[in-house]
């Protein structure tokens, strides 16, 4: 069983894709997610913290926003993408 790492990234969302770089002025992006053909859970850590899981066919991801607001906007946002595929 791998252990999960928390690792800081910068991530956006931009027309329903998600994508992700190791900070804000890396030019190489990780990672592209349609949103749209990804399911996306939410979770709760042993600490209480939420966070949200990016799964596709081939790959997940967990995200940990670092405040409770940055939370709520990132679900807003979340949403907002996955509707905007109806």
């Amino acid at each position: 069983m791998r252990k999960s790492l928390w690792s800081s990234r910068w991530a956006s969302i931009k027309d329903a894709m998600f994508s992700y770089k190791k900070d804000k002025n890396d030019k190489e992006i990780r990672q592209i997610i349609d949103l749209r053909k990804a399911k996306i859970a939410k979770g709760t850590r042993s600490s209480g913290e939420p966070y949200f899981q990016l799964i596709t066919d081939n790959l997940e991801i967990k995200l940990r926003p670092e405040t409770l607001e940055e939370y709520k906007n990132w679900a807003l946002i979340l949403s907002e993408s996955l509707k905007s595929d109806e």
